[in-house]
């Protein structure tokens, strides 16, 4: 007996392409977010560490999140 395939089955067994996609951009995005967050927090002398001024820092952290 032959078994029937139908169309959807590779959408049912999984995400899609653009499925994918679009989670790849949101994960980016939210680690924009969040990294961009924890430099505005971070203190002058851990700054200096990874050799940004606070300006430098500051000016990072405004930057939108969906901006590269």
């Amino acid at each position: 007996m032959e078994t029937l395939e139908y169309g959807c089955k590779e959408r049912l067994s999984g995400p899609s392409f653009w499925d994918k996609k679009i989670l790849t951009k949101l994960k980016c995005w939210w680690r924009n977010f969040s990294t961009r967050k924890q430099l505005s927090e971070l203190p002058e002398h851990l700054l200096k560490d990874v050799g940004l001024t606070k300006d430098q820092a500051h000016q990072e952290s405004i930057r939108h999140f969906w901006d590269n």
